[in-house]
């Protein structure tokens, strides 16, 4: 499983919804669906990408990982490598299945100082208020 810094799941993410996806022995899955909470001010926006899994909580088999000799990404990138990752990962035909679920079950925290800063989300998807519950 890959997290950033900046991310925090819930359990229920783990131990309901993704248990389908280990039973299954998934090469490779993952959210669409986040919630960018802005650190400083607790101002959050839910936003779902349809059909893109994100870098929060991707799952991918060792196997897999095995296969790219540890290469999931271009290694002259500190930006966009989740999608330099995608590229590699079809050049192997594995291509990710999309984990749905309701809910406030992965949270982005963004500040100024992130690579991507809060004022690229600030506007995307809709408000909610977030809550640590």
């Amino acid at each position: 499983m890959m997290m950033n810094s900046d991310n925090v799941i819930k359990a229920k993410l783990i131990d309901e919804i993704y248990q389908p996806f280990f039973d299954r022995k998934e090469k490779f899955f993952g959210i669409s669906r986040v919630t960018y909470v802005n650190f400083g001010t607790i101002e959050a926006r839910e936003f779902d990408y349809d059909y893109s899994v994100l870098g929060i909580g991707k799952c991918i088999r060792r196997d897999v990982v095995e296969e790219l000799n540890g290469n999931l990404y271009r290694k002259e990138l500190n930006k966009c490598l989740d999608d330099t990752m995608m590229d590699n990962l079809t050049k192997i035909k594995v291509f990710p299945s999309m984990v749905r679920y309701e809910g406030m079950l992965a949270m982005d925290f963004k500040s100024d100082v992130n690579i991507w800063p809060w004022e690229k989300f600030k506007d995307r998807g809709k408000p909610v208020c977030y809550s640590q519950v």
